[in-house]
């Protein structure tokens, strides 16, 4: 949410509200994931962030201590136990994991990878069956195997020009702005 993470017990049905003011850096949040036991929670403007639920603790890890930018977009941990952390200005890699040694910390960018990494928006992450890392990017998709750069983007054929599938759009309405001029009436 704009407003922090929502914690809810199925069971109990009880809410808890995590914020600026129990631990986050920032209260935007644009992703939820699991690292090695912890919530991951990638933030808008404030980095990533990793609760501990047993012990109710955040540990927040910023710009200085490696992380290509405030805004994170996605977190994975790879079998090899390193970490991929997606941002707006590139990717890290955190060699196994260890968060706390700024010397295993890397970032891609496109001028460091020689275009390798298509555009430095990297919005998500997955790995593949070997091993391999896929970006999703707002230039096109990339590809980092053996450390090793491919990448596929418009010019290549992937995806297409808005103006060009802009009529073939099913959904055109908003529902929310529906919902909200019925309540208007």
């Amino acid at each position: 949410t704009s407003g922090g993470v929502i914690r809810y017990d199925t069971l109990s049905e009880e809410n808890r509200l995590f914020d600026v003011r129990s631990g986050l850096l920032s209260n935007g949040v644009f992703h939820l994931s699991k690292i090695g036991g912890r919530l991951a929670v990638g933030t808008y403007g404030g980095g990533l962030s990793l609760f501990d639920a047993a012990t109710g603790s955040w540990e927040n890890y910023n710009i200085q201590h490696g992380l290509a930018d405030a805004f994170v977009y996605d977190v994975i941990q790879a079998t090899n136990g390193d970490i991929w952390i997606a941002t707006w200005s590139g990717a890290n890699r955190v060699r196994g994991g260890t968060l706390g040694q700024r010397e295993r910390w890397e970032t891609f960018t496109v001028e460091n990878t020689g275009g390798g990494l298509p555009n430095d928006w990297v919005y998500g992450l997955r790995e593949g069956a070997d091993g391999e890392i896929w970006m999703a990017t707002e230039g096109g998709l990339a590809l980092f195997r053996k450390g090793q750069w491919e990448n596929w983007q418009h010019k290549d054929g992937l995806g297409a020009p808005y103006e060009q599938v802009r009529d073939q759009i099913e959904f055109k309405r908003d529902p929310f702005r529906d919902r909200a001029s019925k309540r208007c009436d």
